[in-house]
């Protein structure tokens, strides 16, 4: 790991969802990012951890973050339509176990998509890759 702290940024829609599954307002477990307007919110942390991360599990697993969903992933945009996939070192499953097929690295290209597109533009994206 290279000491930076792991930021964990929300996007409105993660907010509301995670919100919705554990009953609390986004201010009790989100503070503003200062980031674009993309993931205008940043996870709350306890002693440098998650506030769901309990007992070594994610507390809120089917309501996870767009970017808890791709880790140790992640995405970066080369072009309009060109996406390139990284992964994290910091992961010590990397290199174990299946190997991913790309239908996987496809739907996590379209959740990002679809987090970062308007109502209007999310058809537009999710025909690119029927």
């Amino acid at each position: 790991m290279d000491g930076r702290p792991r930021r964990i940024l929300l996007s409105e829609v993660d907010a509301r969802l995670i919100a919705k599954a554990v009953r609390l307002q986004t201010k009790e477990f989100a503070k503003p990012s200062g980031e674009d307007k993309t993931f205008t919110l940043e996870m709350k942390k306890a002693e440098g951890k998650c506030l769901f991360l309990k007992d070594g599990g994610c507390k809120i697993y089917e309501a996870r973050p767009l970017i808890c969903r791709c880790f140790p992933f992640w995405i970066e945009r080369e072009g309009t339509w060109k996406f390139i996939f990284k992964a994290s070192d910091e992961c010590p499953g990397i290199g174990e176990g299946r190997s991913l097929k790309r239908s996987f690295f496809v739907q996590l290209l379209k959740q990002s998509l679809e987090a970062h597109s308007t109502n209007d533009s999310q058809d537009r994206t999710a025909s690119a890759f029927e």
